[in-house]
């Protein structure tokens, strides 16, 4: 090269000139650092703090996810993990049961009474039967004996009831009786032994098909339980001795899955934290009558065993779901114990504010 450059203002010039014709820099010396400016310098200050900021930023994320998984474990708390460990829990996995009559037996001291009159308590067996999910059989009415006491009368007393003007009889008497083996008096009522049996159908032999069928239009398909006496009458017709009894059995009716998990909400205690959920039924032939019963009411007979205080309680959630999902909601206490999750405690709650705690909506 026949030239050089000043490392000082820039200058091109010979190489065998010793200092630059403009500022007088000598040629041969290291070259200088160019001076930077007051804006430069305050460029530069700018950059850095930002990138020192953003360290920081990135350092304050990584510890909090740090801490989360330390907390909650991981993989352990995820959605897919959690939703299995609480379907393989106690209160989600076992079956839903209800109690079907199987047995009726009774007295009366009427001989006339049909199946469906000796049914009258149980509207539910009616329409079971209509849907061809019961079979009703071997309805018996036989001649019982005789039920007879003693008895005298308090003279003391005079019954509160009685009328003068409608004469003494049976159902009008002046004073009242009293029981007694060795009273001067006797009555005999003539009875009769009522019995039936419920038996349920087999579960692979219903045609679901026209099953559901029968329930879309159950309006119209299935008639009303006849409906049943006073208790009054009930109480007039009923035998004195008592004799009545009834035997039920249980059946399941579907399942219960969890088939959404959301936020994790970590409580006080340490190792301790609580899920909300999302859960429905998954009925079997027999519970297709149910949930049609928890979702639209009917049939009627069916929704008055649901509604009944000792029905299975995960089911009443399910009936105040109106978004068409069939989905209700709950929440569950979790502990952790040795590095893994256990349930402590499961809720069926669909309410609004379950809701809003675990972002269910």
């Amino acid at each position: 090269m026949t030239s050089i450059k000043c490392p000082q203002c820039g200058f091109v010039t010979l190489r065998t000139n010793t200092k630059c014709k403009r500022c007088g820099a000598g040629l041969n010396a290291a070259a200088a650092p160019r001076p930077v400016n007051g804006s430069g310098r305050a460029k530069i200050l700018l950059i850095c703090a930002a990138a020192a900021g953003a360290v920081l930023v990135i350092a304050a994320l990584g510890w909090a996810i740090l801490a989360k998984l330390a907390t909650f474990g991981e993989p352990d708390s995820s959605p897919l993990t959690l939703a299995a460990l609480l379907n393989a829990e106690g209160r989600l996995k076992s079956p839903a049961n209800v109690r079907i009559l199987s047995e009726l037996h009774d007295q009366f001291t009427k001989s006339d009474f049909d199946q469906k009159r000796f049914l009258q308590n149980y509207p539910e067996v009616s329409v079971l039967e209509q849907l061809g999910l019961v079979s009703v059989e071997n309805f018996k009415v036989i001649k019982a004996d005789k039920f007879c006491y003693r008895y005298d009368f308090d003279y003391s007393r005079e019954n509160p009831s009685f009328s003068p003007l409608m004469g003494e009889d049976r159902y009008n008497e002046r004073h009242p009786r009293l029981v007694n083996p060795n009273g001067p008096y006797e009555e005999c009522t003539d009875l009769w032994d009522y019995s039936v049996n419920v038996r349920l159908v087999d579960p692979d032999t219903i045609d679901q098909a026209h099953l559901r069928a029968s329930l879309q239009y159950s309006n119209t398909s299935i008639s009303p339980p006849i409906e049943p006496w006073s208790i009054h009458d009930q109480y007039v017709f009923r035998s004195p001795s008592n004799n009545g009894r009834m035997d039920m059995v249980t059946v399941p009716i579907g399942s219960f899955e969890v088939v959404e998990v959301s936020d994790v909400l970590p409580d006080s205690a340490k190792d301790t934290c609580t899920v909300g959920f999302k859960y429905r039924f998954n009925p079997n032939a027999l519970g297709e009558v149910f949930d049609r019963a928890i979702q639209r009411s009917d049939p009627a007979a069916i929704r008055k065993m649901i509604d009944q205080r000792d029905f299975d309680d995960r089911v009443r959630p399910l009936e105040q779901t109106n978004d068409g999902t069939g989905l209700a909601s709950g929440y569950a206490a979790l502990v952790k114990a040795e590095g893994r999750w256990r349930v402590v405690q499961i809720y069926f709650d669909n309410s609004t504010a379950t809701k809003y705690t675990f972002h269910l909506s």
